[in-house]
């Protein structure tokens, strides 16, 4: 159930929360309602984990020189606020980031850091929380580190043949009939719609991955899509399981 609450904000915040959606292609309105529900679920921030919110892109370029450079001289240990930031930022880059795409390689990385951090918590007695962990990755709790390492060996790609296949019915009716579904369509596995954002992207979905793109974009691909499957190997592999299974 959705209410109306009004609220008066200095000129330069909202002004910054405007750009923050356009870069994030949603609503001022959608952004402002992710911000809130995060900032009331997040513990009490540190001070130095604030002062690093406050101007992140000087934060990043510190941290640049100290993590990747290796310029420590001087430099005080990373903190769990640190830490923190980086975790947030990464989390935004994996699920929001313009241009990004969630890929096995990307996941992967992101894990091994989870799962590095949950034996740094382990072997310096530091509270972990089992529950949720068990109920996310599917593990035991009986030896944390040797659980993870055997869920990152199990990894594989979650895109299935049964992806692609549902891919291939919804670009070729959109190649062959875009005006059957002009706004999009929505499937089990596989979704797409258009003009989905402020800046009239197409959003293309397998499960919960998420791929923006132009409609310019969108359009090339499902006739490149189309193409291939009409001449050349695949054409012939398409048509010898027709031949098998009826229309695919």
């Amino acid at each position: 159930m959705l209410s109306q609450l009004t609220l008066r904000f200095p000129k330069n915040l909202t002004e910054r929360l405007r750009n923050r959606a356009a870069t994030e292609s949603t609503s001022v309105n959608t952004l402002a309602e992710r911000l809130l529900e995060d900032g009331l679920a997040t513990d009490v921030a540190g001070e130095e984990y604030l002062r690093l919110v406050t101007d992140p892109d000087a934060a990043l370029e510190k941290l640049y020189c100290r993590l990747v450079l290796g310029q420590t001289l001087g430099a005080p240990e990373i903190t769990a606020d640190t830490v923190q930031f980086l975790l947030e930022l990464a989390h935004q880059g994996y699920a929001r980031g313009p241009s990004q795409l969630v890929s096995t390689p990307r996941l992967r990385t992101l894990l091994e850091i989870t799962f590095a951090l949950l034996d740094w918590h382990v072997e310096n007695d530091r509270a972990v929380d089992s529950h949720y962990l068990r109920r996310t990755f599917g593990i035991k709790g009986e030896d944390w580190h040797a659980e993870g390492e055997a869920f990152l060996a199990t990894l594989t790609p979650a895109v299935t043949q049964d992806h692609a296949e549902q891919l291939l019915r919804l670009l070729t009716v959109y190649h062959h009939h875009p005006d059957v579904i002009p706004q999009g369509w929505q499937g089990h596995g596989a979704m797409f719609s258009t003009r989905a954002t402020a800046a009239g992207e197409v959003i293309l979905g397998l499960d919960a991955l998420r791929v923006f793109m132009s409609e310019e974009a969108f359009t090339a691909l499902a006739g490149d899509f189309v193409t291939r499957c009409e001449r050349g190997e695949l054409h012939q592999t398409l048509e010898s399981l027709r031949c098998i299974y009826g229309d695919l």
